[in-house]
């Protein structure tokens, strides 16, 4: 769906100080690496990762989304008793109940007549959570709506890596490879209408697509809410996943170019959801698109979820990747499958 009168008014964000190098955690798998026969520096150089980071133990996503919030709150025209409807799009919940939505709203101390629920759609929550915020700004249901999501990623990584040392296999280390590129982080962004918009960052919306026969390329498991009763991993079909999602997402950039009217050649800048530098390389060869166009936070971040996509668009914002008068398109591909890309237009003072 296309929008008149949406704008990212504001946005916030959290990142972890508990730095894991690749250069570390493949010493943590030197055992594995011995056994198949691997030289280290594999896993930086097939994703390009540095680094990720990881919140302190006990951390709960709704503290951090609560930070992130706070400061896009901060940056907005509004109060927080002026915020229209809270969207919590993260993988990661305090609860299977109530929604994470209610904790973060208490401990912002929001009004009692703001709309409140959670939206879960695994590494694109955030962009669906979007697109209904938007929605509710088009049609003048709310002024202004806040959409959060943080995400903790170490226990499965350190999940994963035991799962390695324990069978280290080569089946089991390439399915796993995903797994141990994730991070944690939290990001906020505030949309309101036209109206009340300081920065006239438009989102002028986009499209979606799927592929839901491939819906169990990539699981994650069991649903337990957070902190987790069960070990959580994440198993990957890795090979398949990039070969369905490159097929989708030259289909999803097709339909969203002939909606929009963007082009390879008109977009300025890219904000993608931060798999790894291999995923990033053959969907942006799929589309047609330079990689020099392409915003990055994987290399230090590593893929940070749902918090991915729009921690991206901020930190390319705050650091002049994208300025007034340009171009962006945010996309990213979710398991599932799910493709979602959006238009993003900074109108000219």
């Amino acid at each position: 769906m296309l929008y008149e009168n949406v704008y990212i008014d504001a946005y916030g964000y959290e990142i972890p100080e508990n730095i894991l190098k690749t250069a570390n955690l493949e010493n943590q798998l030197s055992p594995v690496y011995d056994k198949l026969n691997l030289a280290p520096g594999r896993l930086e150089m097939m994703t390009g990762l540095k680094e990720r980071r990881f919140w302190d133990d006990g951390t709960r996503p709704s503290e951090v989304a609560t930070k992130a919030a706070i400061k896009a709150i901060e940056m907005s025209p509004f109060r927080v008793d002026e915020i229209g409807a809270l969207i919590n799009c993260s993988v990661c919940r305090d609860y299977l109940e109530p929604s994470t939505a209610t904790v973060i709203a208490k401990n912002l101390g929001m009004s009692g007549q703001s709309i409140l629920f959670d939206v879960s759609n695994a590494c694109l929550g955030f962009a669906t959570g979007l697109g209904v915020a938007a929605n509710m700004v088009e049609l003048g249901q709310v002024e202004s709506a806040l959409v959060v999501s943080a995400e903790a990623a170490s226990e499965v990584v350190e999940n994963t890596i035991k799962a390695l040392l324990q069978n280290p296999s080569e089946q089991l280390l390439l399915a796993s490879i995903p797994s141990l590129t994730l991070g944690s982080a939290a990001v906020a962004f505030v949309l309101t209408s036209k109206k009340n918009s300081r920065r006239k960052l438009k989102f002028r919306g986009g499209v979606t697509l799927n592929d839901s026969d491939g819906s169990n390329l990539c699981l994650w498991g069991p649903d337990t809410g957070f902190p987790s009763q069960a070990s959580h991993t994440m198993m990957t079909d890795g090979k398949t996943l990039l070969e369905k999602g490159t097929v989708l997402a030259r289909k999803t950039w097709e339909k969203f170019s002939a909606k929009t009217g963007i082009s390879v050649d008109s977009v300025d800048t890219v904000f993608s959801h931060q798999v790894g530098m291999l995923h990033r390389n053959v969907v942006f060869d799929a589309i047609g698109m330079d990689v020099k166009k392409d915003f990055t936070t994987f290399e230090y971040l590593g893929n940070t979820g749902s918090v991915a996509m729009p921690i991206t668009t901020a930190m390319g914002c705050e650091k002049g990747a994208f300025t007034q008068g340009k171009q962006a398109v945010m996309m990213g591909i979710g398991s599932g499958l799910v493709c979602t890309m959006y238009n993003l237009e900074w109108e000219s003072a």
